[in-house]
């Protein structure tokens, strides 16, 4: 990697530059707002503002090139830095309104299906518990009957010496 290159002092980047560039790197604007393009090794480049918020320097990801343009990325650097010299926090802002994106992207047909499936894990949850239970309930019942039939007096008797109409007693 050539330093010299990435450094690019007194420079601001071009358009036709950021559109060339391949060698990987980290190319800075210039411009004071911590923006710079970072080049991966495998050529993939996206814009990274860095600030510092509240004591702690940040990296916040603005896009790839083809998608937002030189321009566009300063634009988004220079209303992160205001909001951050004015206290705030863009990297909470940009999460806030990704969940808010998220929320009013679904759908009824989605809400729908997340519904259903958490209704079937809780109505597979019952039902396991409810076989647990049985099973532990049946084995209860069975343990409570006594296999030998006893006579009213509490003495156990042989199974012939009861008519066969007669109710067995637990």
């Amino acid at each position: 990697m050539n330093k010299g290159n990435t450094r690019r002092p007194g420079k601001a980047l071009t358009a036709a530059f950021v559109r060339t560039v391949k060698e990987p790197g980290k190319y800075h604007d210039g411009a004071g707002t911590g923006l710079f393009l970072r080049v991966d090794p495998s050529g993939k480049s996206y814009w990274v503002q860095r600030v510092t918020i509240r004591g702690k320097r940040r990296e916040l990801g603005l896009g790839s090139p083809p998608t937002v343009t030189l321009a566009e990325a300063r634009e988004q650097a220079f209303d992160n830095k205001r909001l951050v010299r004015a206290g705030g926090d863009p990297l909470a802002a940009k999460r806030k309104a990704s969940a808010v994106l998220i929320s009013l992207t679904d759908s009824p047909a989605a809400m729908r299906s997340q519904m259903r499936s958490k209704a079937r894990r809780d109505l597979r949850a019952f039902f396991s518990l409810a076989v647990i239970l049985g099973l532990a309930l049946g084995l209860l019942v069975i343990r409570s009957f006594s296999f030998s039939p006893r006579a009213p007096g509490g003495r156990r008797s042989g199974a012939a010496s009861l008519p066969s109409d007669a109710p067995l007693m637990c």
